[in-house]
């Protein structure tokens, strides 16, 4: 049996890359979606990572103490969701320090944790991450086949990095594109820690905005999403998931 890590990167659909430059109107409607997120991850005895992206934390400080004090570990997943290559250095410091920041002052709780948008690893992240008091990074996604990732790790004995390892990403769109059966044959491997990521989105429906999105970009960001809760289900069903607390203390 697989260990399962299940994390939730924490973000309005609107932070997508696929369709981010295309929304006018952003309307917030991830918190449905983290309601019943944690209503699943309670039936299953299930604990989880949130990252979670700070300015959305800064609207739901309610329901981001709500996610805490039922026993799930919060992490940053920035403030503002973007892609850090491509943005200069001293922003990427910023949205490192304000994430940080907010969410441990939400929580009064030492944020650790780390992950950036799209797997998306800039070249000083870990030290700006050591600086920070940073413990750990969960951006590196090993699969060569994920479209967004530019994973240049350097070298940082004092942050931990705990990676997606598996030969898919385990998460996102795969999980929406592949068939569970599938998914779960290409990601657990017996007796292997097994990180797998959801979106809060990938549970909404997005019929409204799809005239105004092109066909491809929605195509990526929509295709299959009524079958994530079903998959969801059978994955928690299946394996017991814990928080990557435990993962690090193994470490």
């Amino acid at each position: 049996m697989s260990n399962l890590f299940l994390t939730i990167d924490l973000e309005e659909y609107f932070h997508s890359q696929f369709i981010r430059p295309y929304v006018k109107e952003k309307e917030a409607r991830a918190y449905k979606y983290v309601e019943l997120l944690l209503k699943k991850l309670n039936q299953y005895k299930a604990k989880s990572t949130f990252f979670v992206v700070s300015e959305w934390a800064e609207k739901n400080e309610s329901l981001l103490k709500q996610i805490s004090y039922e026993g799930h570990e919060i992490a940053s997943h920035t403030h503002t969701h973007p892609s850090l290559s491509l943005i200069k250095n001293d922003m990427v410091f910023y949205e490192l320090e304000k994430s940080k920041d907010i969410l441990s002052t939400i929580i009064n709780k030492n944020i650790k944790g780390f992950r950036s948008p799209n797997f998306d690893m800039p070249k000083k992240l870990f030290s700006y991450l050591q600086q920070l008091n940073y413990v750990y990074d969960s951006s590196l996604c090993k699969s060569k086949i994920h479209m967004l990732s530019n994973n240049l790790i350097e070298e940082n004995k004092n942050i931990k990095e705990l990676a997606l390892e598996s030969i898919i990403p385990p998460g996102g769109g795969f999980l929406r594109f592949i068939p569970i059966k599938l998914f779960e044959k290409l990601v657990f491997k017996k007796g292997q820690n097994c990180i797998v990521y959801i979106h809060p989105w990938e549970l909404d429906d997005y019929s409204k905005i799809k005239n105004s999105v092109p066909t491809l970009k929605y195509f990526l960001h929509s295709y299959n999403i009524n079958t994530v809760e079903k998959k969801l289900d059978y994955i928690l069903n299946k394996f017991s998931s814990r928080n990557l607390q435990d993962l690090l203390e193994k470490k």
